[in-house]
């Protein structure tokens, strides 16, 4: 991959508990609901293809563990992350990391993180968590007691 003024880009994601750079055609750097980074060494934008449409829902099987994830809409946290949230019936998400390097800046619809970020918040209950909006330009680390999907309408 190059950028528009030629540079080379470096084009992670977080799959199956690392970084990998994904292969052409790879479905999981479409889904809106994972997260992944690009670095150029060069200055100038960088292009993606999208689609005006695509399917009703989208979904990331999460594991065990730290997982890496973003978000199609930009509701408070404890909206968007209720489908993976701890309850009685079902372990799941316990933790929230929202690293302030990447969520520092916001447009106009997002609220800052602050004091909150860079920290494992408590998500267990996941209402317990700051009444703060995820934004769909960032990514974020939640933390699993057990395997489940984070599915989200589009």
């Amino acid at each position: 991959v190059v950028d528009d003024n030629g540079g080379d880009i470096g084009l992670l994601v977080y799959l199956n508990g690392v970084f990998s750079a994904p292969s052409a055609g790879d479905g999981d750097i479409v889904k809106p609901v994972s997260a992944f980074y690009a670095k150029t060494t060069n200055k100038g934008g960088v292009g993606f293809n999208y689609a005006e449409s695509g399917p009703s829902n989208t979904s990331k099987n999460l594991t065990t563990g730290w997982n890496l994830i973003g978000t199609n809409n930009a509701g408070l946290a404890k909206d968007e992350l209720a489908t993976i949230q701890n309850t009685e019936q079902t372990a799941g998400m316990v933790a929230l990391h929202v690293p302030d390097v990447f969520n520092a800046r916001k447009d106009f619809n997002h609220t800052v993180w602050g004091s909150d970020a860079d920290k494992d918040l408590n998500a267990n209950p996941v209402s317990g968590l700051p009444e703060k909006n995820l934004s769909v330009y960032d990514g974020y680390w939640v933390f699993m007691d057990s395997a489940k999907a984070f599915v989200k309408n589009l």
